[in-house]
Formats: structure tokens, sequence, C-alpha cells
């Protein structure tokens, strides 16, 4: 699902870095690594479905080792920006914005693949005392917020506020 606008941000920092990409061949490898693992851990949405505790800790693992293949991708993309003569045009912009809310998800999304606090916030929603919601969704929350959530007076997000915002 990330993996087509991590190759974009790919494409697009090194353009604007004027700089080749820093360990192409690795963030290759962290693309297929990511795809592979992210097909074998689709369970870790389910924790909370009562399966059985040897699933849960094999899920927990996987997820956990997805965050390998995405730090190498973030090291490699800041490693481009060193020293690099940065263009700060738009399509930078949404690629160190991207970057930044990638990390963010990352770092509250640390908690998700641990299936006994998946077991601790599971929170019942207010449409029914019956249906949960859990915290292993608010990094999904928190990424996509920036772009969507515009308020009432426009459907545009914080993001696109603050790109127009800022001088040509």
């Amino acid at each position: 699902m990330v993996l087509p606008a991590m190759g974009v941000v790919s494409e697009i920092i090194p353009t604007f870095a004027r700089k080749p990409i820093f360990g192409y061949s690795f963030i290759a490898g962290s693309s297929i690594a990511i795809a592979v693992i992210g097909f074998v851990v689709w369970a870790h949405h389910m924790f909370v479905t009562g399966e059985s505790t040897y699933a849960a800790l094999t899920f927990s693992f996987l997820s956990y080792l997805v965050a390998i293949p995405s730090a190498v991708k973030v090291f490699n993309w800041t490693s481009t920006l060193y020293k690099g003569s940065i263009s700060w045009d738009t399509p930078m912009l949404y690629a160190l914005g991207f970057i930044g809310l990638f990390v963010i998800g990352g770092l509250t999304g640390s908690s998700s693949p641990a299936s006994a606090w998946t077991f601790t916030f599971t929170i019942p929603t207010s449409s029914s005392p019956t249906s949960t919601t859990s915290w292993s969704a608010a990094p999904s929350w928190v990424t996509s917020a920036a772009f969507t959530s515009g308020g009432r007076k426009s459907p545009d997000g914080f993001i696109l506020k603050l790109f127009r915002a800022l001088p040509p």
C-alpha cells in the first residue's frame, strides 16, 4: 500500500537533491523485503479476535521485523540529502513531508505489533458496545490526518495549506 509512494519519494529525493540516490541496491532490496514481510503480517490486525498465543507471537515478531527495511529507506533518503544541492520545490516538500509523517507513523506504530498492548488498548466504540477499535489504527490516523483533515471550511489538509502558504 505504501510501496508506490516510497518509489515516488525515491525518485523525487535524488532529483531535487541533484545527487544520485544513496545505496540504490539497498533501497531496491528494502522494497522487496517490505513487500514480502507485509504480505505475511496480515494477522497483526487480528490480535483481538482470539487467535492462538503462538500465532500472535509469530505475527508480532514479523510486524516488528518490517521496521528494519523501512529504517533502511529513511536512512538512505536522508543520506541522499546530505551535502546535496537541495531545490525546495513542491515535489521535494511533499517528499520531505512524507518522510516526516512516515517516521512519526513508525514511532507511534511501534506498539502495534505488541499483542499484549493491543489487548490493553482495545477501546469500545460509541456506535456499539460490542464493536471495538484498537490503538493499532492510530499510526494510520496520525499519518493520514495531516493530509486529509482540513476542518469545516476547507476540504484541504493541513500539509496542503502549509505548502500553499510558502512563498514560490
